[in-house]
């Protein structure tokens, strides 16, 4: 009955056993293991051991090495029980989180007196379950009529008012024998009468055992009709017929229950033959350390009634504290008091600290990289070559870039449905806008180029259509892979022998959809290709050709490493994939954007710049090493830069000025028109762009130290311009600064 009360009742799936190998244990075992079979339930561990063993070091030691070792059934007697207890207490066994099930020898105060003087009791023994056999269901009617109709028979004895005993002289069917009153006695008294004072009783006062009796003989009853009548043994048959009779045949409901009469386990000499099989209502005891008295340990006040099984209908019921004074609620030795459920433990497995630093140290260079070309961009923003360059579309796959840096940060998190949508839509969106601004930078330069004898012209905004029509379907891609994919927190999981180990992951429900992308964007490197052959006899300046295809080589190479570990079945741990996807990203991420941008920040730092024929012109410099005297001049072209830019903003200030600043009161002394001042300031803009450009502004007429002159504005009168004498910077030709100087010039006038 353990066997159903650990499933039916608790649903527990997965136990350990343990019991003594005397008879009691090994018999009661044998049943337990039968009766777990056919529910269903698992014996993970199965331990035996000899009665009034005091050492279990070695066996719990075993029982550790596997299982979920959750839920522990006792088959053995009180004495062994309490020591049991104790020790796996003591070993770190049984504890929060577990519980103890068995007979009812687990919940008497000789189980928890057989611990130690110094045992924890209320600790070890806190929730521990006893299924005990309720004998009868006081509330069944067919207890209640018999109780009535045992009640209303004549009394067969009674005492008299003169102190005599008066006995019933009814004999048996053959008249031969009294049934009351004892053969041979002259005397009757209230010793040799065997008859009931019915009158004088009450309900409460019938024993169960009437009850039990009452079945037995009906039940022997039952067995001689099959045995005589229907199958005609008058007088042949044996005890055997009978017995046979009455587990194969005998079924009925009796005044204590359904009947029905075991016929034993196969293989242990027909073990429990003979015992009720159904009937009989079963009661869970709970010790509760509620009521326990350390005063009074023998006192059995802290088992509590927690339930009852009727093992013929097979449902739990629950404990009614108005009829049974020592009900109470169920308790159990869990954290949160809730009962434990037997299964493992689940464990959840996010990247480890060690890999998530290696990962956030990767998109953190990735994103120092994209900020130092950023940083570069915007610096030499007005220089020719940068402006050859098409700078907004260079901002654009840095814009990209840096989606993908995030990416990349983003898997440090903890997986869940929200990084599983956003680490898809950035990493695509990622290789959308970077790989979609080069492509259309290449497409126009590649237009241009192979455009022959005709003229051809070819504006930003169509270079723009033509990145969002790939963007576009893209997003559209993305959309539905949301919509329907539902990218969502998922994992693999497997059982390590005491807890099921999850490793976390995202998934799609629908990865037909995201190879559609993959595969879209495979098409738009192919194409971006195409584009770059077409584009590969273009100006220097403007041909990024090479640079872009060896990006997408790079592009290629990454897919050609992770694609076959995603979509070719290697199935790689969570962890490891991961790992190769982030590793991907990094490299990526930085290989493309070195590739695309270091030529030309090599190029803008070390002086050189564009001609007429949008051709790129070095400085006299160009071709040496990087030695440290080179490292410095370069230094010392960003730092004339970023002072520029200083001058820039400190002269634009200037000339906005404030109301009472006296760029503005020498304007208003003179009495300048408007039109004087707009003229004045596309000067002055002039020169502020021949500033930046690092080109001094030169005229391009050489004194005889080798300097070149300058043009400078007044703050105070904007059209007055000054010319000054200064050294040639080794970083351009005389011929742009001339060419620079007559634009000027026209611009000027």
């Amino acid at each position: 009955m353990v066997a159903r009360f650990v499933k039916l009742y608790y649903g527990w799936t997965t136990v350990n056993l343990l019991s003594t190998t005397d008879t009691y244990g090994t018999d009661t075992s044998a049943e337990f293991i039968s009766e777990a079979a056919q529910l269903g339930i698992e014996i993970e561990n199965s331990h035996s051991f000899w009665p009034g063993t005091t050492d279990f070091q070695e066996m719990i030691a075993t029982i550790k090495k596997k299982g979920i070792l959750k839920i522990f059934v006792f088959i053995m007697k009180s004495e062994d029980a309490g020591v049991m207890l104790e020790a796996g207490y003591n070993q770190g066994l049984f504890g929060v989180g577990t519980q103890i099930i068995g007979t009812q020898f687990v919940v008497k105060s000789s189980c928890w007196m057989s611990m130690s003087p110094t045992a924890p009791v209320t600790q070890i023994m806190k929730g521990v379950i006893g299924i005990v056999p309720e004998l009868i269901d006081y509330k069944r009617p067919e207890y209640v009529s018999f109780i009535q109709r045992y009640l209303a028979q004549s009394d067969t004895m009674r005492t008299l008012i003169d102190g005599s005993t008066y006995c019933s002289t009814e004999k048996d069917d053959d008249e031969g024998t009294y049934l009351y009153l004892e053969d041979g006695i002259s005397a009757v008294t209230a010793e040799t009468c065997s008859g009931v004072e019915f009158s004088s009783l009450h309900s409460d006062d019938v024993p169960e055992k009437v009850a039990f009796a009452y079945d037995a003989v009906y039940t022997m009853a039952l067995a001689l009709h099959e045995v005589i009548y229907n199958q005609q043994k008058y007088s042949d048959f044996t005890a055997y017929d009978i017995r046979k009779a009455i587990m194969d045949k005998v079924v009925f409901t009796g005044v204590t229950g359904f009947i029905d009469i075991f016929k034993g386990l196969g293989g242990t000499e027909g073990y429990a033959a003979g015992d009720r099989e159904s009937g009989l209502t079963y009661k869970a005891l709970q010790f509760n350390p509620d009521f326990f008295n350390p005063e009074d340990p023998y006192s059995e006040k802290p088992v509590r009634n927690v339930g009852y099984f009727v093992n013929d209908e097979l449902k739990p019921l629950a404990c009614d504290v108005a009829i049974d004074p020592v009900c109470s609620p169920a308790i159990f030795n869990t954290k949160d008091g809730r009962m434990p459920d037997g299964k493992p433990d689940i464990v959840e497995v996010y990247l480890d600290q060690d890999v998530r630093n290696i990962i956030l140290a990767g998109g953190v260079l990735s994103l120092f990289v994209i900020g130092l070309y950023l940083f570069a961009v915007l610096l030499f923003l007005d220089t020719r070559l940068i402006k050859a360059s098409q700078p907004g579309i260079m901002l654009l796959v840095l814009f990209g870039a840096t989606l993908g840096g995030v990416q990349v940060m983003l898997q440090t998190l903890d997986t869940s449905d929200e990084t599983c949508m956003a680490g898809m839509w950035l990493g695509h969106m990622s290789f959308a806008f970077v790989f979609s601004a080069l492509m259309a930078k290449t497409w126009k330069t590649g237009k241009i180029v192979n455009s022959g004898l005709r003229r051809i012209k070819m504006t930003y905004r169509q270079v723009l259509q033509f990145m969002s029509a790939l963007l576009v379907v893209i997003i559209l891609i993305l959309i539905i892979d949301s919509v329907v994919g539902r990218p969502f927190k998922s994992y693999d999981e497997y059982f390590d022998g005491h807890k099921l180990i999850r490793l976390m992951k995202c998934e799609n429900d629908n990865p037909s959809i995201t190879k559609a992308l993959f595969a879209f964007e495979g098409l738009m490197l192919l194409y971006g290709a195409k584009l770059c052959w077409d584009a590969k006899s273009a100006p220097d300046s403007v041909n990024d050709s090479g640079p872009i295809s060896l990006a997408i080589i790079v592009m290629m190479f990454v897919c050609a490493v992770t694609f076959p570990i995603v979509f070719l079945q290697m199935e790689p741990t969570p962890r490891n994939l991961t790992v190769v996807m982030s590793s991907g990203f990094i490299f990526a991420i930085i290989s493309v954007i070195t590739i695309i941008f270091a030529p030309k920040t090599k190029l803008v730092l070390e002086g050189a710049d564009v001609d007429q024929n949008l051709k790129i012109v070095h400085s006299p410099s160009t071709g040496r090493k990087f030695s440290q005297e080179h490292l410095t001049s370069v230094a010392n072209v960003v730092l004339k830069k970023i002072k520029s830019r200083k001058r820039l903003v400190s002269l634009s200030t200037s000339r906005r000025g404030t109301p009472n600043s006296p760029n503005r009161e020498v304007s208003s002394k003179k009495g300048d028109s408007k039109e004087e001042e707009k003229k004045g300031e596309r000067a002055a803009d002039e020169v502020r762009s021949f500033i930046s450009n690092g080109n001094a502004n030169s005229n391009g007429n050489s004194n005889g130290n080798g300097g070149i002159q300058t043009i400078a504005v007044h703050p105070a009168s904007p059209k007055t311009l000054s010319v000054q004498t200064a050294p040639m910077s080794p970083g351009f030709s005389s011929v742009d600064s001339q060419q620079q100087m007559n634009d000027f010039k026209q611009t000027s006038n």
